[in-house]
């Protein structure tokens, strides 16, 4: 594992290849090695490699079984990120948008697919036999796209393959009938913008009832950007919607502090928004700004009803990951290279100290608690 540094790379992360679980002797059970691994075009070299590795574990008498299924095409070019721990939040977000976006963009179109008879896409493309096999395996990536919430432009994968691009649906001039001409499949090419209010509030409550979360955060982002529909839709309460849907923190933060400053302005209390972001800032190790909500919610929201006994519910949570998060650590960090380590991405908690290198009181609870004073 790469030590975690600020010029870490996304070149510079190992990939998951398998996993590999040791048990003991059970009551029941003999000790065991179970192993994991992604049936792909990588798996003869993976199994070999395991075999190489700890062969006699994989001799006659073990035993395959399916866990469960991935989409063919996805498990070919899909790779899991071994991310070494100290690395914040907000980077390995970066690193996983990255891996994804590499991999769509420029791994996926020169790697064999099922689909195509274990041709490449870039091989496809050149044979008009595959045409229509090739427009339906790009159509399939676009949807699981959309459903993993990729950050990614199916139209560059067109474009590359020479296939024509698939551009926005203006909705203007198809009037009352819009939802029965679109097919659903299609309802992520819509320009939301050109949609009347009316049907724009429609949408939304279409694509929340399917599940079609990247398409319901366009159009929620397309309901709070319009004025003309203040009044109409209860927009502090879809900010707080669209916070638990945001595919990043970045995202998630700045829904929430749109419904806080919403509830402000309608007299009404920003507490549970403030409890929302509360996780948030502690998961991104941002001491200053969690310590600055545990105590504007403790001062000037404590006595609402469920404020104390969340902010309680919160901490104890904390403190379990903080003990877990730091024993994991601990023993990875003895498997790095004996170079000098940067300090360990602390979570604050209220009570510790802000400086790292400052030692906390072994002797006093680093968790501070309403009532304890």
């Amino acid at each position: 594992m790469p030590a975690p540094k600020d010029s870490l790379q996304l070149d510079d992360l190992p990939r998951v290849r398998a996993k590999l679980r040791l048990f003991g002797r059970e009551t029941d059970r003999e000790a065991r090695l179970e192993c994991i691994v992604l049936r792909n075009c990588r798996y003869d070299r993976t199994r070999a490699a395991l075999v190489e590795l700890a062969g006699e574990y994989f001799m006659d008498g073990g035993r395959e079984e399916s866990l469960h299924q991935v989409l063919a095409d996805s498990a070919e070019f899909l790779e899991e990120l071994r991310i070494p721990p100290g690395v914040s939040v907000l980077q390995q977000e970066s690193f996983r948008t990255a891996a994804t976006r590499h991999a769509i963009h420029d791994h996926w179109t020169v790697i064999p697919l099922p689909t195509l008879d274990g041709k490449t896409p870039e091989q496809a493309a050149a044979d008009e036999a595959y045409k229509t096999r090739l427009t339906a395996a790009v159509f399939v990536l676009e949807q699981f796209a959309e459903i993993e919430g990729w950050s990614v432009d199916l139209n560059v994968i067109r474009a590359k393959l020479g296939m024509p691009t698939l551009d926005p649906i203006d909705m203007s001039e198809l009037g009352e009938r819009w939802i029965d001409e679109i097919n659903v499949i299609h309802w992520p090419r819509i320009a939301v913008e050109t949609l009347t209010n009316d049907h724009l509030s429609q949408f939304l409550t279409n694509v929340s009832i399917l599940g079609m979360r990247s398409l319901e955060l366009k159009v929620g982002q397309e309901v709070i950007r319009r004025e003309s529909t203040n009044g109409v839709v209860d927009k502090e309460e879809l900010c707080g919607r669209l916070a638990t849907l945001a595919w990043d923190s970045d995202g998630a933060l700045d829904y929430l502090r749109q419904a806080r400053v919403r509830a402000e302005a309608g007299n009404r209390s920003p507490a549970r928004w403030l409890l929302n972001e509360l996780p948030l800032r502690l998961a991104r190790g941002e001491s200053a700004e969690a310590q600055s909500l545990f105590s504007r919610l403790h001062t000037h929201h404590g006595r609402e009803p469920g404020v104390a006994e969340t902010l309680s519910a919160i901490m104890q949570q904390l403190e379990g990951a903080v003990r877990a998060t730091g024993n994991r650590a601990a023993s990875e960090t003895e498997s790095l290279d004996d170079e000098p380590q940067q300090p360990a991405q602390r979570i604050w908690t209220p009570g510790m100290s802000e400086s790292p290198g400052e030692e906390d009181s072994p002797k006093k609870s680093s968790l501070w608690l309403p009532g304890m004073d």
